[in-house]
C-alpha cells in the first residue's frame, strides 16, 4: 500500500512538469539543452526513474527539510514559501518565452527582498557546490530580486550550507539569462557539460553523446 501512494504521488509530480514548446524550466538552463528536446519527444523514457530508489530518496529528503524550515524559520521572523512556482518573460530571438521554476523555500522577512533556498544531495562531498547547481540558484535569485541565494547540501559526510556571496558568484543579468535560454532553445552546446552522458536516461537516442575514452 505505501508502495503504492509513494508511486501515485511520483506519478503526479511528473504529470505537474507536461512540457510546453514556449516554457523554459531553469533546469533546462543549466543542463543540457537537448534533454529537453527529448522530454517533448520521448516522455516515455521520463518515466523510467519514476521509482529509482536515489531520486525517490532525494525527494522526500527534499520535503522534510522544507517542512522543518518552514516550522522553525516561522520562530525567527520569516514567512516560508516551498516550491512555488516563479515565472519571467524572456524575449528571445525566435519570440517570446516564459522561464519557469519552483525553487526549493523562499524566505521573506517583512519588506526586504526574499532569500532562495536550494537543496542538494550527493553522494559525495567532494568538489561541492557543483557549478551547474549554483547557477541553478543564480537563476532564482535573478527571477526572484532575491538579496541572498543559499546551497544546501547533504551528503553522507556532512551537512553543508553555501551563499552565493560567500562563493563570490555575481549576480545575473538578463543579457545572462537571455544567453542561456538562447543556447538552451538552438540547444548549440550539447551536452552542457561532458559528464551529463554518463548519467542520462536519453543516451540512448543521442546523436551527440559524449563517450568515455576506452
Amino acid at each position: 500500500m505505501i508502495v503504492e501512494l509513494i508511486c501515485e504521488w511520483r506519478r503526479e509530480t511528473q504529470l505537474r512538469r507536461a512540457r510546453h514548446p514556449r516554457v523554459l524550466y531553469v533546469t533546462d538552463l543549466v543542463r543540457c539543452p537537448l534533454k529537453r528536446r527529448f522530454e517533448m519527444l520521448f516522455p516515455e523514457l521520463a518515466s523510467q526513474d519514476l521509482m529509482g530508489p536515489a531520486s525517490v530518496a532525494g525527494s522526500l529528503l527534499h520535503l522534510g527539510i522544507e517542512g522543518v524550515v518552514a516550522e522553525y524559520a516561522v520562530r525567527r521572523g520569516y514567512s516560508v514559501e516551498a516550491e512555488v512556482e516563479v515565472a519571467r518573460v524572456v524575449r528571445l530571438s525566435a519570440g517570446e518565452y516564459v522561464l519557469s521554476g519552483r525553487p526549493d523555500i523562499v524566505l521573506r522577512a517583512e519588506s526586504e527582498p526574499p532569500t532562495v533556498v536550494e537543496v542538494k544531495t550527493s553522494r559525495s562531498d567532494a568538489s561541492i557546490p557543483y557549478e551547474h547547481h549554483v547557477l541553478q540558484a543564480q537563476l532564482y535569485a535573478w527571477m526572484l530580486s532575491a538579496k541572498e541565494a543559499l546551497l544546501v547540501y547533504v551528503t553522507p559526510e556532512r551537512i553543508a550550507e553555501f551563499s552565493l556571496s560567500e562563493l563570490g558568484a555575481r549576480r545575473l543579468t538578463e543579457a545572462d539569462v537571455v544567453r542561456l535560454a538562447e543556447e538552451t532553445v538552438s540547444a548549440a552546446k550539447a551536452p552542457r557539460y561532458e559528464w551529463e552522458c554518463r548519467y542520462c536516461r536519453y543516451a540512448v537516442v543521442c546523436p551527440r553523446k559524449v563517450s568515455a575514452s576506452p
